[in-house]
Parts: structure tokens; C-alpha cells; sequence
């Protein structure tokens, strides 16, 4: 039969090793909340360069259209 003393130090271990284990929770939280906000801002930057992209091929289809407007007329 286990004596008092016992069974508080085992209550006592079980309350560490389960803050222990909601501590290690939390930070695996966070690490993955981190993670996601650099998802996000990869994504973000990702998107930027595509945009961009996209302005920038635009811009030289008109430029090259107003180019070829102004040959014809001279």
C-alpha cells in the first residue's frame, strides 16, 4: 500500500509533467502560428513579384502598341 507522502509526490510529479507538457503545447503553438505568418508573407511577396510581372509585361505591350501607332503616322 502506498503511503501519503507517495501519493503526493506523485501528484505532484503529474502536475509538472503536465505543466511540462502544456508549456511544450503552447510553444509548438506559437512556433506554428509563426510559421503561418511567414507563409502569409511569402505568399504576400510571391504575389508582388507576379503582379509586378504582370504590370510591367503590360505596360511594354501598350508602349509598344503607342510605338508602332506613331510609326504608321509619320
Amino acid at each position: 500500500m502506498a503511503s501519503i507522502t507517495q501519493h503526493v509526490a506523485e501528484a505532484g510529479s503529474t502536475t509538472l509533467q503536465a505543466k511540462i507538457a502544456y508549456t511544450a503545447s503552447a510553444a509548438t503553438g506559437t512556433a506554428s502560428i509563426l510559421t503561418f505568418n511567414e507563409m502569409i508573407g511569402a505568399i504576400g511577396v510571391i504575389a508582388s513579384v507576379i503582379f509586378a510581372g504582370f504590370t510591367a509585361w503590360s505596360n511594354h505591350k501598350k508602349n509598344k502598341a503607342i510605338i508602332a501607332s506613331h510609326e504608321r503616322k509619320s
